[in-house]
């Protein structure tokens, strides 16, 4: 099967998956970005895209391999999910960010 229907999650305060929400689209590829403020809201999302046709989804960096697999278990492990990883050398950079965690259940 050849990918053509991608997302991206990002999690950010006071992001509204509604609102917070692009679509980019071609004759062959469609990639849907989706803004939500927590990890619940992001097993919604993707439960929807699932829905909706959607192969991969992949997460932004405010999710850690646990948040991830949260996201893969509340769709049942429908599509693969992956999620962002900063390099050794800048990992420390990214926490002085001071990054939203993720809100396990």
């Amino acid at each position: 099967m050849k990918l053509c229907d991608y997302a991206f999650i990002v999690m950010a305060p006071h992001y509204d998956p509604v609102k917070h929400r692009a679509v980019f689209g071609s004759s062959g590829f469609r990639t849907t970005i989706v803004g939500v403020a927590s990890l619940d809201m992001a097993c919604e999302v993707a439960s929807d895209l699932v829905s909706q046709g959607t192969q991969l989804i992949e997460l932004c960096g405010a999710f850690d391999e646990e948040a991830a697999r949260v996201v893969a278990d509340a769709i049942d492990g429908a599509v693969p999910v992956g999620f962002m990883a900063h390099s050794p050398q800048d990992v420390e950079r990214y926490c002085q960010l001071k990054p939203v965690p993720p809100r396990l259940p």
